[in-house]
């Protein structure tokens, strides 16, 4: 049992003993104080000594009224509470009939105090050495049995005011005071349900919460007082949490507890804080031990972003302001406190809809599985929305570079443990979609492995994610297309056709700026059936040709190339900023390259150079001037930039290309005449 459920009947108990001992007082109240304590002791296990006077009161009505109450667990000299005043009414008819039953019509008890301690030891103020408090006891019992030696009890009304109960655990840490303005109550008897209503004040000194509840309804309890009915109780929390503020939550209880067989059946908890709202229907068995849940959950749609500035928690900014806006939740709970299971899940995103199954293990670490599916979701909808005076910003040389972040999580994956399958039927991003979109994780002893697939642009993606998050974290990757339209992925039209590709990488490090510096990886890709824009190539053969007085095969070529293969390598050596190379052949081209890439400026440079090779067939043939000839561009400028604004002729390169061109033409042309035409050439070309 619960020390909080302990204290609770250590508070009936209390109540218990107050009115045992008002009853055992009817016929000479003084003569009787001494009746009223072995009784109180036998029932309840506390002793009771009145400090104040005893009195009868004979009409109208008949009543007994006590004052200056201490009580006290038995053996012990220590008050465990104290009460100002107490009376009961009793019922005249039962008393002239002299029936032998004492039949009570009210029950008043004003200014009740209790001070439940409990020491470092985890021992209570109200337990003994020689007598352990009997309330205690009650928890035992069989519930299908009621105690033989509590009394009948049957009153008209009850009434408790001003009362204060204090519960601090020094072993624990926690330090509780209730504050109860009043309970009223209709008839009561036992497991016969009584209209209640009350008033009361809470506040956690530990945390600094403070709590002021109402509530009514209609509630029983059996003469053991370890079976509680609740009907339709409703109860309104004015909540004051620190670093969050005031907020309302309403509660509608519906069900039953035995604390005896450990067991609580609420068929129905409606609840409300503000605009959310929702019902628990749960059941819950072998509470006295490890308790068992079973029920089902439902929360309606609601407003996420305004709920996280009612809890006082950050302002959610999205690209959408309609993201976040409608969420809501229906599933089934199972399993226990330790090992929850959340089954038959169907959630509400916006316009999307979530179902599967989800687990939660605590233990040394937490431990999640699940097999969750989403119908559709636009992930760009979701995220933080874009800054244009940032952007305008980060496309200045003199503005702040990107902030680092983490890319591994290490906290988060080595304090937990992930099993898990996620599905999206449709995955989308900005105008980029991935269809029947699948993410498999396992997680485990510094180790995650995560892969994906998904279906899109006429092909398929594959990807293996593998990490390993220990005192050195690393990472590898291994990335896979099979034929998907390059233009339709990249969103690039410089380059269309199928791509084919396999991609390996790996990093060591978890900040951004690590993988950024340790990247290393080699990527090979095929292109087929497809076009490149030459433009870049055409206008150097147009200042050569120039030159030369001819125009040349290569000039005469269409912006835009149709080829049937390109082939491929890319790799990256230790960092991302330079070193790069790039070599691909086409036709009767190839191109290579070195550079790098700024991510923190979002910039890239890479120096190429295009090769011809003298071909007479088909439409792009080159003739013996133009072959071999290494022609070399500067590809440098803004990430998002077209490849037209990127790559134009490098004047030192474009200055050697010259000169071997030159040197072709001295054997027929005078000295004079070739220098006049090398000066027009560079106007040509830097003009």
């Amino acid at each position: 049992m619960s020390r909080k459920t302990l204290l609770f009947i250590i508070i009936i108990a209390v109540v218990a003993s107050i009115a045992i001992g008002i009853v055992a007082a009817l016929d000479n109240p003084e003569y009787y104080r001494e009746k009223i304590q072995a009784t109180a002791e036998t029932e309840t296990g506390f002793d009771i000594e009145i400090n104040g006077e005893l009195n009868w009161r004979y009409w109208p009505p008949i009543a007994i009224s006590i004052e200056d109450v201490d009580v006290r667990p038995a053996g012990s000299d220590v008050p465990l509470a104290t009460l100002k005043s107490a009376a009961v009414d009793l019922k005249l008819l039962p008393l002239l009939l002299g029936t032998g039953d004492i039949a009570i019509d009210g029950l008043n008890i004003d200014g009740l105090t209790v001070n439940a301690m409990i020491d470092q030891q985890g021992r209570g103020n109200w337990e003994t050495d020689d007598q352990p408090s009997k309330t205690s006891d009650a928890s035992d019992t069989d519930a299908d049995v009621d105690s033989e030696n509590s009394l009948d009890l049957d009153i008209g009304a009850m009434s408790i005011t001003n009362a204060a109960v204090s519960y601090i655990d020094a072993s624990t840490g926690e330090n509780y005071a209730i504050n109860l303005k009043s309970l009223q109550t209709g008839a009561v008897s036992y497991s016969a349900l009584t209209p209640v209503s009350f008033e009361l004040a809470l506040e956690d000194n530990a945390s600094g919460m403070r709590s002021k509840i109402t509530g009514d309804g209609d509630l029983s309890f059996n003469n053991a007082f370890n079976r509680f009915g609740l009907a339709e109780m409703n109860i309104e929390n004015e909540l004051n949490l620190p670093d969050v503020g005031e907020l309302l939550l309403k509660l509608m209880i519906s069900g039953e507890v035995d604390t005896a067989k450990g067991t609580a059946d609420l068929n129905k908890l409606d609840f409300e804080i503000d605009e959310l709202k929702g019902s628990v229907a749960v059941n819950v068995t072998e509470m006295n031990s490890t308790p068992r849940l079973d029920g089902q959950i439902t929360i309606s749609p609601f407003n996420a972003k305004n709920m996280a500035k009612l809890l006082g928690q950050p302002v959610i900014e999205t690209a959408n302001p309609s993201a976040l806006t409608a969420i809501g939740l229906t599933t089934k709970l199972g399993g226990t406190a330790e090992n929850i299971k959340l089954s038959e899940i169907e959630g509400k995103i916006d316009g999307s809809t979530i179902t599967g199954r989800l687990g939660l293990r605590t233990g040394d670490k937490l431990t999640a599985s699940f097999d969750l599916t989403l119908d559709q979701i636009t992930v760009s909808d979701y995220l933080a929305p874009i800054d244009e005076t940032a952007t305008a910003d980060a496309n200045d040389a003199t503005s702040t570079p990107v902030t680092d972040a983490e890319v591994l999580p290490l906290v988060l994956l080595n304090e937990n443990n992930i099993n898990g399958k996620f599905t999206i039927g449709s995955l989308n991003y900005d105008t980029y979609t991935l269809n029947d979109f699948t993410t498999t994780i396992v997680n485990a002893n510094q180790q995650m492995k995560a892969t994906s697939y998904g279906t899109g642009y006429d092909g398929n993606m594959s990807m293996e994610f593998v990490a390993k998050t220990g005192k050195k974290p690393s990472a590898r990757t291994a990335v896979q297309i099979k034929g998907m339209d390059v233009t339709k992925l990249t969103g690039v039209e410089t380059l269309t056709g199928k791509i084919e590709l396999k991609s390996n990488t790996r990093f060591a490090g978890s900040m951004l700026s690590d993988v950024l510096a340790t990247l290393d990886g080699d990527s090979e890709f095929t292109v087929k059936d497809g076009t490149l824009d030459v433009s870049s190539i055409k206008n150097i053969a147009a200042v050569i040709d120039g030159l030369r007085k001819k125009t040349s095969s290569v000039a005469s070529w269409p912006d835009v190339m149709p080829f049937k293969s390109m082939t491929g390598t890319h790799q990256i050596n230790a960092g991302i900023d330079e070193d790069q190379r790039i070599n691909v052949n086409i036709e009767n081209m190839s191109i290579s390259g070195t550079g790098g890439v700024d991510y923190w400026q979002n910039t890239m440079a890479y120096d190429m150079e295009v090769t011809l090779n003298e071909s007479v067939d088909g439409q792009f043939t080159v003739g013996p001037a133009m072959a071999g000839i290494r022609w070399p561009l500067r590809c440098a400028g803004m990430m998002d930039a077209t490849a037209a604004e990127l790559c134009t002729p490098d004047s030192d390169s474009i200055a050697n290309l010259i000169t071997q061109i030159l040197q072709k033409e001295l054997r027929r042309q005078g000295a004079d005449k070739l220098k006049e035409k090398g000066k027009k050439l560079f106007e040509r070309l830097f003009n």
